[in-house]
């Protein structure tokens, strides 16, 4: 199962499981009472039939479409905006392989995206109109799964470093 996410009204809640006839994993909408916080339903997100696996996606800070990273091939994810309430989709970017993470930046002009350039994976600002990705991460650091707070001012990410020591090791 992939990481929930909670809309902005905090009136559904998307999780992704493995569909086997999908061969891949599919998001699905959890309706929650916002009173009690039980489920109330569910529903599979409806999305374009050429998204491959899903493998992260974010709100939009209305609600209104959610941002998508999907794989395209062995090596590529597909970065799609969908409406909510469902039909047609629209790839933005295309993006290396990544661990995935994305989110929106206030507004909704901008995403935070996770991609991987050479041996790095890098968060990058994607403009979804243009698909022009700008770097936000140097060169050289691993960076994944990125949060922008609320108020758009920072952004929490989790970075992977790698430690390669040589052991020198006496023989009984």
């Amino acid at each position: 199962m992939g990481t929930p996410a909670w809309s902005p009204d905090s009136r559904e809640l998307l999780v992704s499981t493995f569909d086997e006839a999908a061969r891949g994993h599919v998001p699905w909408a959890i309706q929650i009472d916002p009173e009690s916080g039980e489920a109330t339903g569910r529903e599979p997100l409806r999305l374009p039939g050429s998204m491959g696996s899903v493998k992260a996606y974010a709100w939009s800070e209305d609600g209104s479409q959610i941002a998508i990273s999907a794989e395209e091939g062995d090596s590529l994810r597909a970065l799609w905006i969908v409406n909510r309430t469902g039909g047609a989709g629209r790839v933005t970017a295309y993006v290396s392989d990544t661990y995935g993470g994305l989110d929106w930046l206030p507004g909704g002009d901008r995403l935070v995206v996770t991609a991987r350039l050479g041996d790095h994976a890098r968060l990058f600002a994607v403009t979804p109109n243009t698909g022009r990705a700008a770097p936000l991460t140097p060169e050289g650091m691993n960076v994944i799964l990125p949060e922008v707070s609320p108020d758009g001012r920072w952004i929490a990410a989790t970075r992977i470093e790698t430690t390669k020591d040589v052991l020198r090791i006496g023989l009984p």
